[in-house]
């Protein structure tokens, strides 16, 4: 699952920087149902091969 949400965002934030944030936010913030996700999605966000998607986390 965590794979999943992961690229979903990453998928978003090819298209733009808010976009990957406004994806994020819909996972983690706006609702408590993926939360135990988010410290994993984190980590591959940061540390992808890929790129470094770190900017798509947000706290707000």
């Amino acid at each position: 699952m965590e794979t999943f949400i992961a690229s979903m965002i990453m998928k978003a934030a090819q298209m733009s920087e808010e976009a990957g944030q406004d994806k994020y936010r819909s996972y983690f913030l706006k609702t408590k149902l993926y939360a135990r996700y988010q410290e994993s999605v984190d980590t591959i966000l940061s540390t992808t091969s890929g790129g470094d998607y770190s900017f798509c986390i947000v706290k707000e």
